[in-house]
């Protein structure tokens, strides 16, 4: 079982309930509730400490991040095949 990084699924699950709501409304219902339902899950999981105003500069830029790594997904398509040596120093 592979899971998706949390920037995907929230990415793809942004994508589906956007697309749903076009389509129609009444299948878009489930789509919006289990992404306010993951956002607060989310949001629940940083402590207090670490939300600081920087934050806000961040989710902002996390249509760019999702974009960049779901392009990265394609770019790692030879990875399987080939090792990676790590140099010693």
């Amino acid at each position: 079982w592979a899971l998706f990084p949390r920037i995907i699924l929230i990415g793809f699950i942004t994508l589906s309930s956007i697309a749903t709501s076009l389509y129609d409304w009444t299948l878009s219902i489930k789509w919006w509730l289990l992404l306010i339902l993951l956002v607060f899950t989310f949001a629940m999981a940083v402590p207090d400490y670490l939300v600081t105003k920087e934050n806000s500069r961040t989710i902002k830029r996390l249509p760019i991040l999702f974009i960049l790594m779901f392009l990265n997904f394609f770019r790692m398509r030879g990875a399987t095949k080939r090792f990676i040596h790590t140099e010693k120093g």
